[in-house]
């Protein structure tokens, strides 16, 4: 690491700056003052950065920011300074700089300031931390002393750089140390696991197929595991994170609480739809949050929207689907039964009763652009917040939403005492009981206030929209190809005296019979087993550890794969674990390994809706097949992934038929 230091031409600068810029701006030593200057400011925000960013966030985009430096620098001088050549026998001997605009100085004297800032900011003090911290104790002395001796031979090599300033010139010698900048920023460890080799700035997000469409992130990452082995490298940008695919790896990560914390790139940016949403959190607030949250989802909580669950169901089927009609939208009709479910679960609200009324128009408006935003999260974080800054239909939705919110809260505040007891018609108004205005970290039971209250519903909202709509449309695609296991289905539901057909919408499930439809359970299973819904998350390591002889570092991000585990063949020994088989869950996959399946994550950090997702796709499923709904194929039900949040069938179209009798 004191190696790569000095490789990025620090010393150089110093030393040699004042020759430098009074050549160009006439003025050495005022420059070197500027420089030095920026030397010693910049240190001051480092001291704070480096426990909240991480040291290896640090180095990465310090490295990136000192490469810009070098490479602006070099340009300014290349495009405003004119240079005259001596040549003897055709070898350049000699190189002045005639003269140079004031302003291309200027610019030149700017930038080589912005590298020493981001120099300061990372690479000068993290290296001399990294020596400290790093090494075990018996050890220490003479370990810190050959790590000091390394930087003096390299600051020893670094004065003949002087040399290079006449075969490569000045612009020659900037971008030679940009690019060694960029070779810090993207080098390896040799302890890393293998991976495809990242590209500058866009890491492997390009070289991949992911950024272009050509691959979604289960294709991907299945390939991967085929040519690097159960641990590789994945590059989104200048950042490298291992990923992992063996449940004894997600057992590891998730067991450990106090070492893996939810990580920013599960869904990056995703703090500037919901800020104090529970998936952004961390820590003390983190804790605060899911005292309240994490009780609302459980499964004494979620029976009681069985009802409205079945009733949206229901009106689906009566007004989304016709008997012998093809249908290529399957996906979108999903979402909208999902988005009517989440209304009534969050703001009692039927969309398809008011489907012109403000708030119907709101959610879908706040749905879609919560997608979007979310499909191209990887772009800039400035650039989310100016795209939803400006786009007036998500301010108008995010607006009425708040305040059908606020109007909610307030009914149920000003509630009569005799009301009290009733209980509460939705998901706002069970919330209401720990509103606190008042509510602060250190204190872990003191509630929420109406801004984190609107912000949860929020996320329920877009995560519970997009997971289980896309689980469903899987549901339908698996049964077109498989036709026996809706005749399975439906012959379960005759046999627990369920009726079938079109007269079935007036029936209600009771919690016992639910749970005695086993074969149902089996399938519901299933379609999250092989429907890459989720096909990975992320964790940060907050302190240093090991996973699997691979050398995790603190504010390091990794990846489980766990789509990759969900289908591996050591793991999934009932027929082929790639093909959809729900009797795999009645016999030898019944007791799989615990941390085999995983869909919706695992530990501390696990979706706090999976309860409710599962619970809602298995009643979805009971109640289509209730009504006599199947599903048949079609030339052009190829199926394939399509990236969006989640991962949904490319090519749905299947035949609908409804048996009336």
């Amino acid at each position: 690491m004191h190696i790569l230091q000095q490789t990025t031409g620090i010393n150089p600068v110093f030393n040699f700056g004042g020759i430098i810029y009074q050549s160009v701006l006439g003025k050495g030593i005022i420059s070197l003052l500027i420089l030095s200057g920026a030397n010693m400011f910049s240190t001051i925000p480092a001291l704070f950065l480096f426990d909240r960013l991480g040291r290896r966030n640090l180095l990465i985009f310090g490295g990136l920011g000192m490469a810009v430096g070098h490479f602006l620098a070099a340009t300014v001088f290349v495009t405003g300074c004119d240079v005259i050549k001596t040549i003897i026998n055709g070898t350049i001997v000699n190189e002045e700089t005639v003269s140079c605009q004031t302003s291309s100085g200027i610019l030149m004297l700017f930038f080589t300031a912005i590298f020493v800032c981001f120099f300061a900011l990372s690479w000068g003090p993290v290296a001399w931390i990294y020596a400290a911290e790093i090494f075990p104790l018996n050890i220490r002395a003479r370990a810190v002393a050959i790590t000091t001796g390394s930087n003096w031979f390299l600051c020893m090599v670094m004065a003949y750089v002087l040399e290079l300033i006449t075969p490569l010139g000045i612009h020659g010698v900037f971008y030679l140390f940009g690019g060694l900048c960029l070779f810090s920023a993207y080098s390896s460890s040799p302890n890393d696991p293998p991976g495809q080799k990242p590209q500058i700035i866009f890491g492997n997000l390009f070289n991949s197929g992911l950024l272009t469409g050509r691959k979604t992130g289960p294709e991907l990452f299945t390939e991967y595991q085929q040519a690097y082995g159960d641990v590789f490298l994945f590059w989104v940008g200048p950042q490298k994170s291992p990923v992992f695919c063996l449940p004894e790896h997600a057992q590891t990560i998730f067991s450990d609480r106090h070492t893996f914390d939810q990580s920013p790139l599960f869904i990056p940016n995703f703090d500037l739809l919901c800020p104090n949403g529970i998936i952004t959190l961390s820590g003390l607030k983190w804790k605060r949050h899911a005292r309240v949250m994490l009780p609302m989802f459980k499964r004494a909580k979620i029976v009681h929207y069985s009802e409205t669950i079945l009733h949206c169901t229901d009106q689906f089927i009566d007004k989304h689907l016709d008997d012998n009609h093809i249908y290529k939208d399957l996906t979108l009709r999903c979402q909208s039964l999902l988005m009517n479910i989440i209304a009534f679960i969050a703001f009692d609200h039927d969309l398809e009763a008011q489907i012109d009324s403000s708030c119907a128009r709101a959610l879908q408006d706040f749905v879609y652009y919560a997608s979007q935003f979310m499909i191209a999260a990887w772009l800039p974080r400035w650039l989310g917040k100016l795209y939803l800054k400006l786009n007036w239909k998500y301010q108008r939705a995010h607006r009425i939403l708040r305040e059908l919110s606020e109007q909610i809260v307030e009914q149920e505040q000003n509630k009569h005492n005799d009301c009290e007891s009733q209980r509460p018609k939705n998901l706002i108004a069970s919330l209401v009981s720990s509103l606190n205005e008042q509510a602060n970290d250190q204190q872990i039971s003191s509630g929420l206030t109406q801004a984190e209250i609107f912000d949860e519903v929020l996320m329920a909202i877009t995560a519970g929209t997009e997971t289980t709509a896309k689980a469903l449309s899987w549901f339908m695609f698996y049964m077109s190809k498989h036709p026996r296991v809706q005749q399975k289905i439906k012959q379960e539901l005759k046999e627990h005296d369920l009726a079938v057909g079109d007269n079935a919408h007036s029936s209600s499930l009771s919690m016992e019979t639910l749970d005695s439809l086993v074969y149902c359970d089996c399938v519901t299973k299933e379609v999250l087993r092989l429907a890459p819904v989720a096909g990975l998350t992320a964790r940060r390591a907050t302190r240093d550890t090991v996973v699997d002889d691979i050398s995790i570092h603190r504010g390091q991000d990794l990846y489980i794969a766990l789509y990759n585990m969900n289908k591996d063949p050591r793991y999934w020994h009932h027929g082929d674990p790639t093909e959809f088989i729900p009797e795999r869950f009645l016999f030898e996959d019944k007791n799989h390994h615990p941390y085999a399946m995983v869909t919706f994550g695992g530990g501390h950090r696990a979706c706090l809706g999976q309860d409710l997702a599962q619970f809602e796709l298995k009643l979805m499923i009971i109640r289509l097949m209730q009504r006599g709904v199947s599903f048949e194929d079609t030339p052009e039900n190829i199926g394939g992934y399509k990236q969006q949040v989640t991962c949904c069938p490319r090519h749905l179209v299947v035949r609908v038929r409804i048996d009336h009798h």
